[in-house]
């Protein structure tokens, strides 16, 4: 599936056996999202307002650990599980000390923490620093600033925290000053 695109499909969140994807038909993938809508009302009109639509996305780390897998395999259904075809969703690090390590995946922990910086961003700074309304286009009064002033910032959260007396959200601020001292400073 290339990079750019998007799958949907049918699904109930509330089936008695777990999430369910459905379709008129079928289960079936859309890439029309006039098509998925379309079917998704038939759907509806069968099933109720929960059934609902969902992008699907591959996924592209490792969830779980060789010994939680086995475990698993074991006591749920006894068999020999093919570890080397399942590498890419099972990480084969083995136990050190008594804690099994699980494969690091960096682009993936990033993916997750801009998702959260995003939302933090628009939550928390987006209507508290800049002059306008949103949708209006604000006026964003750190353009007004330098990278110095960004780095001044990122030490000064580093420092509270460092100390002890951290406040919620330091973190966050560190890593959006970082980012802003960065857009800044390479003039984009």
């Amino acid at each position: 599936m290339p990079e750019d695109e998007v799958i949907y499909v049918i699904g109930n969140p509330e089936h008695a056996l777990g999430f369910l994807v459905l379709s008129p038909l079928e289960p079936v993938g859309y890439r029309d999202p006039l098509k998925a809508l379309s079917d998704l009302e038939r759907v509806r009109k069968r099933e109720g307002r929960h059934i609902k639509l969902y992008r699907v996305e591959e996924v592209k780390r490792r969830l779980v650990t060789k010994n939680e897998m086995k475990r698993f395999v074991e006591e749920t259904e006894p068999r020999i599980f093919n570890f080397v075809i399942m590498d890419d969703y099972v990480s084969g690090v083995p136990e050190w000390g008594g804690r099994e390590i699980m494969g690091v995946d960096r682009v993936e922990d990033w993916k997750r923490f801009s998702e959260h910086m995003e939302k933090y961003i628009e939550e928390k700074t987006v209507q508290k620093y800049g002059l306008g309304e949103a949708q209006e286009g604000t006026f964003d009064l750190i353009s007004l600033t330098k990278p110095i002033v960004c780095i001044w910032n990122i030490l000064r959260y580093s420092i509270r925290l460092w100390n002890g007396k951290g406040k919620e959200h330091d973190l966050e601020k560190i890593a959006h000053y970082a980012q802003l001292a960065w857009e800044i400073g390479s003039g984009k």
